[in-house]
């Protein structure tokens, strides 16, 4: 699976050659922020419209997916709850990227953009968020490319551990 990074930037994610992006919301993180602020905003609102209906909770296990309407360059958005920000660790970040990837398998998804919970905040350094995510995306899935929305500084950081996980599975695949 080819892995690239782009900057959390409105201009960069309108350029994404992607067919959906998959964002956490965190049960106690409002207003939005992050990637999933950013595409709310260009959805006049839609995302803290469902969260103020009460259909979007940010609850761990939650998924819902959201149609652009043609203001992005990908189709849709799936909301993936990731459980609440205070107190995120790698195992919580794991349980939420992978219902990310199974949504996105399921609906069979090709090219897909990501935004790993814990990074808005910087609750998980960059390392540590790939370390979770690496594992996961070097298993047979549907997407022949990911891409991992991130800030630009990091970008070298998770490609640094993304590399490392490659070289470790081909280790024991020997």
């Amino acid at each position: 699976m080819d892995v690239r990074f782009v900057a959390p930037d409105l201009r960069k994610l309108d350029l994404l050659d992607a067919e959906a992006m998959a964002v956490p919301v965190h049960t106690d993180e409002r207003p939005l922020r992050g990637a999933t602020g950013l595409l709310d905003w260009r959805l006049c609102g839609r995302f803290s419209q469902l969260v103020v209906r009460g259909r979007v909770t940010g609850r761990e296990g939650e998924r819902v997916l959201v149609p652009t309407a043609g203001r992005l360059s990908f189709d849709k958005v799936l909301l993936v709850g990731a459980g609440p920000s205070a107190g995120l660790d790698a195992a919580q970040a794991r349980r939420t990227v992978r219902a990310m990837l199974e949504v996105l398998d399921g609906l069979r998804i090709r090219r897909a953009a990501i935004a790993l919970p814990g990074r808005t905040w910087e609750l998980l350094e960059a390392g540590t968020a790939m370390d979770v995510l690496a594992p996961m995306i070097l298993e047979p899935h549907e997407q022949d490319a990911i891409t991992v929305i991130e800030q630009a500084d990091e970008h070298r950081a998770m490609q640094r551990a993304l590399e490392s996980a490659r070289r470790q599975r081909r280790a024991d695949a020997s």
